[in-house]
């Protein structure tokens, strides 16, 4: 569908669903909305850098974690994923043609490191069912951010990251708690989550 951004830019969203199935049923479903913009043929300047707020005055939640992306991290995940995306590895197209003050953490990464903490939280033994998240504000290689998973209501999980101004830049719910993952029966193939997750660890 076509829509505009809020600064007035002409935009195309895409909505892609994947199904991951065999003979025991559906084991994931991965729905994502694309996002396609104009070519870009004029120099952006990047933005200033905001007032940094000290992680101890930043907000806290039930369970927290800070990281910092490196240049490499970002360039190790985007040859595990494929994604030749120039803003997650080359910093002079990030800040002279698309306007960032520095290369871009992916998404996916990020969502990844959000499950990470949650499972950790589960002792590692959680699968999660089902998962929804959007970014909403890029964060950048060099700089650190903050996890943040609030106690578990209704068998429904908030998380958040908090960047190092104070900015929300991306929101996940999960559902799943650890004591029903042991009531339900689930496909085998349930487990590659469980897997992949567990797979990425040693690339974060």
């Amino acid at each position: 569908m076509g829509k505009k951004t809020k600064a007035g830019e002409e935009m195309i969203v895409v909505g892609v669903e994947k199904l991951y199935e065999n003979e025991h049923g559906v084991a994931l479903s991965d729905k994502r909305n694309w996002i396609f913009r104009s070519e870009i043929t004029t120099t952006q300047t990047p933005a200033p850098k905001p007032a940094q707020v000290q992680f101890p005055k930043a907000p806290e939640a039930e369970y927290m974690r800070d990281l910092i992306q490196t240049p490499v991290s970002l360039f190790r995940f985007s040859a595990l994923t494929f994604n030749a995306h120039k803003i997650h590895y080359n910093k002079e197209w990030c800040q002279e043609v698309e306007g960032h003050r520095d290369i871009v953490v992916h998404g996916p990464l990020n969502l990844i490191n959000m499950v990470n903490l949650w499972r950790d939280v589960q002792r590692g033994k959680a699968i999660p069912k089902r998962v929804i998240y959007r970014a909403t504000s890029p964060l950048y290689a060099g700089e650190k951010y903050r996890v943040l998973l609030e106690k578990e209501k209704d068998k429904i999980s908030d998380v958040k990251i908090v960047d190092n101004y104070g900015q929300v830049s991306q929101l996940l719910k999960t559902r799943l708690s650890f004591s029903e993952y042991h009531e339900q029966s689930t496909p085998k193939t349930t487990y590659s989550m469980s897997q992949f997750l567990e797979y990425m660890r040693p690339c974060l």
